[in-house]
This record gives C-alpha cells, structure tokens and sequence, in this order.
C-alpha cells in the first residue's frame, strides 16, 4: 500500500492492517514524496519489486492512494 503525497507508510497502516483481516498479506511501501520525481520514485518500486520477486516468486498487488497511485 502506498500513501499519498504529503503523508508517510505509517498514514496507509490502517489499511494494510484491515487487508490482512480480510486474508491478504499486506504491507506498507514507503517514500520521499518532497524529494526527486515521480519517475524517480517509480524507478524505485520498479526495482524494489523486482527484488521482491527474485527472492520470493510470488505477484505483488499495488494500492495506491492519490500520488502513490501514480507511483504505482
């Protein structure tokens, strides 16, 4: 789950931990929504990804709300 401008991994928790309620692994992503571009931010959960990938072989879902909607 990725939060939105402005906001930190700490604002999407409530969500990630209602997801997991419902049978979902879900967890927090965060970044520095002030700092560099969005195609730098999404450069980086590309590549986060694709190490979480690597390791486990298992498919992400993405949830983004507002920026991290684009991010995503």
């Amino acid at each position: 789950v990725l939060h939105g401008f402005g906001a930190t991994k700490i604002w999407v928790r409530p969500l990630a931990l209602r997801l997991h309620e419902y049978g979902w692994q879900a967890s927090t992503y965060g970044y520095q929504a002030f700092v560099g571009t969005i195609q730098a931010r999404a450069e980086q959960l590309v590549s986060d990804i694709h190490k979480h990938y690597q390791a486990t072989h298992q498919p992400l879902y993405l949830i983004g709300h507002s920026m991290g909607g684009i991010v995503a």
